[in-house]
């Protein structure tokens, strides 16, 4: 059975997911400026509440906010890279009836076909919607899988529309096109809602933060006089004073006396602290399922809670791509000249994975008092001990 990922490339998918830049084959689509939005949280409630409008959606700003989440936040870049990134650990086999599809197995080893999986959880779950383009592309007399994702904040996903600018009311049509597909639900604002509104919060902590570290930083300067001078020497150690930098000597008086007092405090750095790790905290196990596998002093009991959660994240992710290829994309095959008829994708668990459970409840059955002879374990693990695996 043949691993389509075998192929799978190293590369920072976010940062080249810009779906502002692409073009269309067919649709009419104007780029204006690139439009930035105020990372504030009112802002982004005022966005909100516009692509919520009963009467008229209007979401370029929400979308807005989104693409600058996945582009100034490298934490959640880094939780979204990671959860895609599931996708490709495993293998995605097409069938018919129960043998494998080798002619679609073969076509899926496409490059592109790699990303549009990961396209279309990104598109249907953390945007909400999205649309694909399909190409064809000729390589050594064999026609290659290729598609593009259109930008998103020119779909009009109640009408199935492309827009040829954000603002228009109306578009063309891409209903019915056998390369054109429509990912995810017109009502869903996606993942990327909450998400935007936690690094928000990270973001608006991190401002703080930064402003109370350049007030930390200077050492306010109290001048004591017992005798007052005049005020011309009083303005001259000022001035040395202001111009002093992170050191230097300044000239005065016998009864003259600066002290130096540090903003600084303990209690006021764990309390910025505790703010970042909170959301990141929340961050991962909404966008992860899981925070204390990654970090110490969690207990076995709570970290293994945790990896629960997160495989149930990356199955329901499996399964709704699964459900899309079989669903929504199998009968475009024949765009490119394959029969679709009886093709059903699933993702396989990998031998690696298999033994790894295993060996996961082996261990928990040893700490429970169950004993095991070395005939069994070498049994059930010997692609581990002669290290084919």
């Amino acid at each position: 059975m043949a691993n389509i990922f075998s192929r799978k490339k190293k590369k920072d998918y976010i940062s080249n997911y810009v779906p502002s830049t692409s073009k269309s084959k067919k649709f009419k689509i104007i780029d204006l400026s690139p439009t930035r939005v105020t990372a504030s949280i009112d802002d982004f409630i005022q966005a909100v509440d516009a692509a919520s409008n009963p009467i008229r959606q209007y979401r370029l700003q929400l979308y807005v906010h989104y693409l600058q989440t996945l582009k100034f936040d490298p934490f959640v870049k880094g939780l979204v890279e990671k959860r895609l990134e599931n996708l490709t650990n495993k293998e995605l086999v097409a069938y018919r009836g129960d043998e494998p599809a080798d002619d679609i197995n073969e076509f899926c080893k496409s490059p592109q076909f790699i990303d549009f999986v990961k396209d279309i959880l990104l598109q249907g779950k953390f945007f909400g919607m999205g649309v694909f383009e399909f190409d064809k592309e000729i390589w050594n007399d064999y026609e290659l899988f290729k598609y593009k994702t259109l930008p998103i904040m020119h779909i009009n996903p109640f009408e199935k529309e492309i827009l040829q600018t954000p603002m228009d009311s109306k578009g063309t049509s891409f209903k019915n096109l056998q390369d054109y597909l429509f990912v995810g639900n017109e009502e869903d604002l996606g993942l990327m809602l909450q998400v935007t509104l936690l690094s928000l919060y990270k973001r608006w902590g991190m401002v703080n933060y930064g402003k109370y570290m350049d007030l930390a930083s200077e050492n306010f300067a109290q001048l004591k006089v017992r005798d007052y001078g005049d005020e011309e020497s009083l303005q001259n150690l000022q001035t040395q004073i202001d111009k002093r930098g992170a050191g230097g000597a300044a000239r005065m008086p016998d009864n003259w006396n600066v002290e130096f007092d540090n903003q600084a405090s303990s209690q006021q750095n764990a309390l910025f602290e505790n703010f970042d790790e909170m959301i990141k905290d929340d961050l991962a196990i909404f966008i992860l399922g899981q925070t204390m596998t990654t970090q110490d002093g969690s207990s076995r009991a709570q970290a293994d809670v945790h990896l629960e959660e997160q495989k149930e994240k990356y199955n329901s992710d499996e399964q709704y791509v699964a459900h899309f290829l079989n669903y929504n994309f199998v009968d475009h095959l024949s765009y490119w000249g394959l029969n679709p008829a009886g093709v059903r994708w699933q993702f396989e668990t990998s031998k690696i994975e298999c033994q790894t459970r295993k060996l996961r409840n082996y261990k928990h059955l040893k700490e429970l008092g169950v004993e095991f002879t070395d005939e069994e374990l070498r049994k059930e693990f010997d692609e581990i001990i002669k290290g084919e695996l």
